[in-house]
């Protein structure tokens, strides 16, 4: 790993690729109000000062442009330098800007009754699943490990109410016709991350996550195909792969549902509702 984040260098770099354009932008509007000066003061001044008089000026001006033109490249050379010191300095502080602002919306949006605000906004692609080999390597910001620090002791806490909705999940939906809830392995004790199952095919899942989402349920399709059928990854995996169906199956029908701590039980309710299709029925089974 590099001495410094990969992360913080990207920044520092998008930070001095907009002071070089700025820069360089401001430059040529200058050389381009120059010009549009010379041309509307030419005929003036030549007819003011005389024609001689006038093209010994600009002689004049014309050597020492070329007298300050070495001096005017260092001083361009130097604030580019400067501008990526600086850039350099400021991506520190400003990565430590954006992991507090991710932090903050992350904690403000993670309710299922304000989910659907981010998962309107196109350009965010939430629940998008992509194969992206190049990606940052970065150590945590100072406000991150702060962050993880305060909350590692919560983790038991949170995981007992991750299992408690998983629990609530399972026995209001357990019986529903097309719907099967793949059971844990024996001896083990999963904290569910997300709550998983699945749909009948994958037009039933895709009515479901539709229903869901218009609720503001913060549903995901997760895996939208077997490993080997993602875009980009063949070259990746062992050759002459055998056929794996039932991945393709899974990946066709999987459902997961939120289990985290902002999960209420209103929203559990919701998710049982609209996946049993009674509000009856539902209410009941969550008793």
């Amino acid at each position: 790993m590099a001495s410094r984040p990969k992360q913080r260098s990207s920044i520092a770099r998008r930070a001095f690729l907009a002071a070089l354009i700025s820069l360089l932008v401001l430059i040529g509007g200058l050389a381009g109000l120059a010009w549009w000066a010379y041309a509307a003061l030419d005929p003036l001044l030549a007819a003011l000062l005389g024609a001689q008089a006038w093209a010994g000026a600009q002689d004049t001006a014309l050597r020492l442009a070329q007298d300050l033109a070495l001096y005017a490249g260092g001083l361009l050379v130097a604030t580019l330098l400067l501008a990526w010191l600086l850039a350099r300095w400021a991506a520190r502080p400003l990565g430590q800007l954006v992991a507090v602002a991710g932090a903050l919306a992350y904690s403000a949006m993670l309710r299922p009754s304000r989910y659907w605000l981010l998962d309107h906004v196109p350009f965010l692609e939430l629940g998008a699943s992509r194969f992206e080999p190049d990606f940052p390597i970065a150590r945590l910001s100072a406000y991150q490990t702060r962050l993880a620090a305060r909350l590692f002791p919560r983790l038991d806490s949170y995981n007992e109410i991750r299992r408690h909705n998983a629990d609530q999940l399972r026995s209001g939906i357990e019986g529903v016709e097309g719907i099967e809830i793949p059971r844990p392995g024996e001896r083990t004790s999963p904290v569910y991350l997300r709550f998983p199952i699945l749909a009948r095919d994958a037009a039933h899942r895709s009515h479901l996550l539709r229903r869901l989402r218009e609720a503001g349920i913060g549903a995901s399709a997760s895996y939208p195909t077997a490993i080997g059928d993602i875009p980009g990854i063949a070259s990746y995996l062992a050759r002459h792969q055998e056929a794996y169906p039932g991945a393709r199956a899974i990946g066709a029908r999987i459902l997961t549902l939120p289990t985290h701590p902002g999960v209420t039980p209103r929203d559990i309710e919701m998710m049982v509702t609209i996946i049993r299709g009674d509000q009856g029925r539902a209410s009941e089974a969550l008793r």
